[in-house]
């Protein structure tokens, strides 16, 4: 996952101790997409009570527009859905077309806007999926 991570330039990366804080916690999930034991990309989120969120999603350079992020992020809502929570929520960079693109296909709307959120120099949408 740190490979995959290096890879993105635009995000801020995860830490290793990042990771394993995520994976350690009762509340995070993680789903990951292998192909020959080597993961090729991840979904991670969180759920508290009735809400889920998702913290991390990230496909390998070489892998990407191959619909890798789609089938991980459907799985992660659908199963986030299992759970009864009534929403899911995610933060993405305003200038992220492709990552806005895929959302919003799977159905999330934008719903407010944290300024400067990544590297103090670009906004944060705040997305939502709701269920109820």
């Amino acid at each position: 996952m740190l490979k995959i991570e290096a890879q993105h330039k635009t995000t801020p990366h995860w830490t290793r101790e990042q990771f394993v804080q995520e994976i350690g916690s009762p509340h995070a999930r993680l789903w990951v997409a292998e192909s020959q034991s080597e993961i090729k990309g991840y979904v991670g989120g969180w759920l508290v009570a009735s809400e889920a969120q998702i913290t991390t999603l990230a496909v390998e350079a070489a892998c990407l527009r191959q619909g890798i992020g789609e089938q991980l992020l459907r799985r992660a809502i659908h199963e986030m859905e299992k759970l009864d929570v009534s929403s899911v929520t995610l933060e993405v960079g305003r200038h992220n077309g492709s990552a806005l693109q895929l959302y919003q296909k799977l159905g999330f709307k934008i719903v407010g806007s944290r300024p400067n959120f990544y590297n103090g120099n670009e906004d944060a949408l705040l997305m939502e999926l709701s269920f109820k």
